[in-house]
């Protein structure tokens, strides 16, 4: 329980209604979570949703206190009404003082890109959790405080979400959380007054462009984090991509680089690549994973970064890294009747590109390469075709089907895909993506790669306004004998 009035001290309100001697018993954005003496905040979403629409649905079940950008019409003298230029921002430094601003007693360390977030802050967890230390995850396949799993809805959750994860995690004695850090959270404020420690950068690559409309304004949406460090903090860029120069221009924290430039800190070379295993040297030490591919490479490189840099000796890294486990539904490999299929997430042009390149390069000349996906609906339209055509390029053998098409027609994304495809009778079209994956498999042969791509570790279809359980892992685990 806080009072409103200590609440106040973290916001500059344009106008406050009622009294701030009242208790705040919870901080909600959802009208439908409030109870007795919940604060409710009023956010206005990005599409049609605007939590102004819900304050009275909000007080029924239970909201004394309100704020929000707009007063409504009428006051009701028993509550009180708070009113600020920016419910977002509010949100998150009402949210950091309820529950006593919990990261200043945690090492942070963000996780930002298109691709590997969530590779990377599974790597780091492993690694850290040998130097013996608790660590909580926050990420797009869950949230774990330690062993303990914690279903999410996003990435990065809502502020008021985010805070209250936080402090659970100190109260369990977390001492480092590894968190990917979404370009929509940082565009809307989510993450705003939580205090990294380090904060790492995979890549930036066509995604998210129905959000904010180019990949500069997606840069800059990446910039907001690495802009939000102080000298105490390292900051540890992909260096062989474009945009890290832009993402470190004006940063306070220590940078360093990894990659395969020759001014990297820390430096990729002699790699080699098998279907069982990849090698790679990092400046001077040689290192062995079972984790599949280059871009693989480069997140692994930004774990061990860091982990040098905080203190962790490269023997102990090299002995983790042999026996370390990958995301679920990252480039996650089951063994089918001689066969591999590969379940990945990757629902982006270079996402998909990197998967399929990878499974090409491990290929014999014998040996077929089929990629079975599709896109999501009412999302980024222009990336369709250019996974179109990544897929022509790399993969004998094409089956479209459904992803999560949503409000959208199926066919109606299948078309956008296949007009980035030029030999258009050689690909088969199934929406329905249990049966793709059953033609995927049978039709294969011995020894062929089978790349299902798009949803990864989900469990779910959305299809209309309907969500279906749906897993490509089961669906593949059917054919095993």
């Amino acid at each position: 329980m806080k009072l409103i009035s200590e609440l106040l001290q973290s916001i500059s309100p344009l106008t406050i209604h009622g009294t701030t001697d009242q208790e705040v018993s919870s901080i909600e954005h959802d009208s439908r979570k409030c109870t007795v003496n919940s604060l409710f905040i009023a956010i206005r979403g990005t599409t049609t949703n605007d939590g102004h629409n819900f304050i009275e649905q909000a007080i029924q079940n239970g909201a004394r206190t309100i704020v929000c950008e707009v007063l409504p019409n009428i006051l009701n003298e028993q509550l009180t009404f708070i009113q600020v230029a920016d419910s977002r921002e509010s949100a998150a430094l009402l949210s950091n003082s309820f529950f006593d601003y919990p990261s200043k007693s945690l090492r942070i360390i963000g996780v930002t890109g298109t691709n590997g977030k969530t590779t990377v802050t599974y790597l780091l967890k492993q690694l850290l959790e040998f130097s013996g230390e608790k660590i909580g995850l926050i990420g797009t396949t869950g949230n774990m405080i330690g062993n303990t799993l914690v279903p999410t809805n996003y990435t990065t959750p809502e502020a008021p979400e985010l805070h209250k994860l936080l402090a659970q995690m100190r109260d369990k004695c977390i001492t480092t959380v590894v968190m990917e850090v979404s370009s929509h959270a940082l565009e809307l404020k989510r993450v705003l007054g939580i205090h990294f420690s380090a904060a790492l950068f995979t890549n930036l690559t066509h995604d998210h462009l129905d959000f904010h409309g180019s990949m500069n304004k997606y840069a800059e949406a990446k910039q907001m984090l690495f802009d939000s460090l102080d000298e105490t903090c390292i900051a540890i860029f992909n260096g062989d991509s474009e945009f890290s120069k832009v993402l470190s221009q004006h940063t306070k924290a220590n940078i360093f680089f990894s990659g395969r430039n020759e001014n990297s800190d820390f430096l990729i070379t002699d790699e080699t690549f098998t279907t069982t295993t990849t090698q790679f040297s990092l400046n001077t030490t040689q290192y062995s994973t079972p984790l599949l591919g280059k871009f693989n490479i480069d997140n692994i490189s930004l774990c061990i970064g860091l982990c040098v840099l905080w203190g962790m000796q490269t023997t102990d890294i090299g002995h983790i890294l042999e026996t370390i486990n990958g995301a679920p539904g990252r480039m996650e490999r089951i063994q089918v009747n001689g066969r591999v299929a590969v379940i990945d997430y990757a629902h982006t042009p270079d996402a998909l590109e990197n998967t399929l390149s990878t499974c090409r390069e491990l290929l014999q000349s014998n040996q077929k390469l089929t990629v079975i996906f599709g896109c999501g609906g009412n999302r980024d339209t222009s990336k369709r075709a250019k996974m179109g055509k990544i897929a022509e390029q790399y993969a004998d053998t094409i089956i479209l089907t459904n992803d999560n098409p949503r409000m959208e027609s199926p066919d109606s994304i299948i078309n956008d895909i296949l007009s980035g495809i030029y030999y258009k009778d050689a690909v088969s079209i199934n929406p329905d993506r249990a049966k793709a994956i059953e033609t995927g498999i049978l039709n294969s042969g011995e020894t062929d790669i089978i790349v299902i791509a798009g949803k990864g570790h989900e469990t779910y279809q959305i299809i209309g306004n309907e969500k279906y359980y749906f897993s490509d892992k089961d669906e593949v685990l059917k054919y095993l004998q």
